[in-house]
């Protein structure tokens, strides 16, 4: 039901429940930055983020703290298989 836009709703939702609790930033976990290529992958979230206005502002990156790099190489690997069989799932139901 991609034409119910039921993310937009549910994020604008979050957004006026923020504020009327007092709430004064809601993170969306970054963007592409003010000069975003509409050709990179990424593009759609960070046109969905933008698109509730707000300031943007940049932070440190995030990134992984391996603890174990046996489960750490396990995780990659299913996350890769995961998108691999999303991916044939969207080309066979389309």
């Amino acid at each position: 039901h991609r034409n119910l836009m039921a993310n937009y709703a549910l994020v604008w939702e979050i957004v006026e429940w923020g504020k009327q609790n007092g709430y004064q930033y809601f993170d969306l976990w970054g963007t592409l930055g003010e000069n975003a290529d509409e050709s990179d992958k990424e593009y759609g979230f960070h046109r969905f983020k933008v698109g509730f206005g707000g300031e943007q502002i940049n932070y440190l990156p995030a990134y992984d703290m391996i603890i174990s790099p046996f489960w750490y190489r396990v995780f990659k690997l299913a996350n890769k298989a995961r998108w691999l069989v999303l991916k044939i799932k969207k080309a066979v139901l389309h």
